[in-house]
């Protein structure tokens, strides 16, 4: 009788598993390296959905173990695969087959190099946005685009990697405009560095685009061509002034018709706007720790009477029946602040009336938070998907979506699933639109980690609804069928949003070009953006 090396579960060689398990523990602690089913699960698990289950999840702690882990790994034909916050909603850093190691990066986090003279700041991509907030804010300075809102446990190297957009946006972009210079790990373990700081002599990493850009072949990427290791950031003066503005509309041409004008006039740092069920579950639904949190912060930076306020006046004026559109400008004076909110003004009142701005002054009082609201404050579950247009065609997608789920009326009713959108202006140019599905549902065990645990024990616990489940994810394929018919583009692609099957061919050979040259076993997160 022959007795078989593979393992019955991951069907991974045993003799594979422990020359990579051996070849691990000469680089890492062994508290660095788990292996545990449990462990494996959750790691192997985002917002949305689980994977196939790691065969290790390791975490190394400077940028020579990460190399030499890399090298570990693909020498021996296992698949690697980063993994920053862990917020992902597309599968970014999900696998899906055997042979598979996640790289946790939660302790690559050190700021190499706040650099006041040349305006950047290098950090280690396991970084969370409100570490390098904090640290950058004490020195007056900032980056341009400084995180999404899910930055209290979201990384620098996952925003580069996925994509992300919120706070700076509307002035600043994406987390790739506001990058200068990657240093990239490369399936084969090797170190590239892009850029300026790519040179020979004196390298330094102020320039970005010296020759073709090779920082930005690897921004969005979701991890398909190389690990990011470290990150170099623009920086900007922290601003002088910050002012809020929130506008109710009737309609959603009205809202989409004032976002976009705002948003041309380049002033906001940030322009978004909700629905009526968003803006209804935003304002009936927030749970009082939530609103002692934001007190506590607006409080700290304008007074408890502004506080005080905000809370009150906020939930007399803005209901739940209208499309809201919010606004921050951040200024560098308070002359400069007076005349732009005048001009905000002048666009946002054309077809709608101004409110109390309870929204955009409680995120930037407390910009990161726990990832409460992974969950509905009902206990059920939440996902969002995205599409981003030119301002030109705002309008047209928010019909199309209209249509899409009113023709699934029924299914909708049948499984109580609830939906509704946000939009978000980026630069000059650019609308997001956001639908977000809730849904009754137990939660994964990826919640029960990921959620602070008072709000969770708080939280009514659903019953399974595997039904509901399988309605949402057949909506969100449809959903994602139709961006793709619409020719939009979107962030966080991971392994959701079709990309390489979008392209036209010529891109198509040259990106298959690039990922064989930094990738020949494809190892290096297989599915990502499409590639097998």
């Amino acid at each position: 009788m022959t007795i078989s090396n593979v393992d019955p579960i991951s069907g991974v060689d045993r003799v594979d598993g422990d020359s990579l398990a051996r070849a691990l523990l000469d680089i890492l602690p062994a508290a660095a390296i788990l292996a545990s089913a449990e462990d494996r699960g959750f790691y192997s698990s985002d917002v949305y959905c689980a994977g196939v289950t790691a065969d290790f999840v390791v975490s190394p702690d400077s940028v020579d173990s990460l190399q030499k882990t890399v090298q570990a790994c693909t020498t021996r034909g296992f698949a690697v695969i980063a993994r920053g916050g862990g917020l992902s909603y597309s599968g970014g850093y999900l696998p899906i087959k055997a042979r598979s190691v996640i790289i946790d990066m939660s302790r690559l986090t050190r700021i190499v190099e706040i650099n006041k003279m040349d305006m950047y700041v290098t950090v280690e991509t396991g970084c969370t946005w409100v570490q390098l907030y904090e640290a950058l804010r004490r020195e007056g300075l900032r980056t341009p685009y400084f995180g999404p809102m899910s930055g209290f446990k979201s990384t620098v190297g996952g925003a580069l990697s996925q994509g992300s957009v919120f706070l700076g946006s509307t002035r600043h972009g994406t987390s790739a405009e506001s990058t200068l210079s990657l240093d990239v790990v490369l399936a084969d373990g090797s170190l590239l560095q892009t850029g300026s700081a790519s040179g020979v002599t004196r390298p330094s990493p102020f320039f970005r685009t010296y020759g073709p850009d090779l920082t930005g072949l690897f921004l969005g990427d979701a991890g398909a061509l190389g690990i990011k290791a470290r990150a170099t950031l623009q920086l900007i003066s922290f601003p002088a002034e910050s002012r809020y503005l929130s506008f109710s509309y009737q309609t959603a041409e009205a809202l989409l018709d004032a976002l976009t004008g705002v948003s041309r006039s380049g002033l906001a740092a940030e322009c978004f706007g909700t629905d009526p069920y968003v803006q209804s579950r935003r304002i009936h639904e927030q749970n009082m720790a939530k609103d002692i949190g934001y007190l506590k912060a607006v409080a700290k930076g304008e007074g408890i009477g502004a506080a005080a306020r905000m809370v009150w006046k906020g939930r007399r004026s803005l209901g739940g029946e209208s499309f809201v559109m919010n606004v921050t400008l951040d200024e560098p004076s308070r002359q400069a602040a007076d005349a732009h909110v005048a001009m905000v003004r002048s666009i946002a009142m054309q077809n709608g009336r101004e409110i109390e701005a309870t929204i955009p002054r409680a995120i930037r009082s407390l910009p990161f938070n726990y990832p409460n609201d992974i969950l509905g404050d009902r206990g059920e579950r939440w996902v969002p998907t995205h599409a981003l247009a030119p301002h030109s065609r705002g309008a047209e997608v928010v019909a199309a979506l209209e249509k899409f789920f009113g023709g699934r009326e029924d299914e909708l009713r049948r499984h109580a699933i609830e939906w509704g959108y946000l939009v978000f202006a980026v630069t000059t140019r650019t609308t997001l639109i956001e639908p977000l599905f809730y849904w009754p549902d137990e939660p994964m065990p990826f919640h029960e980690r990921m959620i602070e645990p008072q709000y969770l024990a708080r939280l009514p616990r659903l019953e399974p609804n595997p039904e509901a489940t399988a309605a949402v994810h057949s909506l969100r394929s449809g959903l994602i069928q139709l961006f793709a018919e619409l020719g939009l583009a979107h962030l966080q692609i991971g392994k959701a949003y079709p990309y390489l099957q979008t392209r036209q061919p010529a891109a198509l050979n040259l990106l298959e070009s690039i990922k064989k040259s930094v990738d020949p076993r494809r190892l290096m997160n297989p599915g990502a953006l499409g590639f097998l």
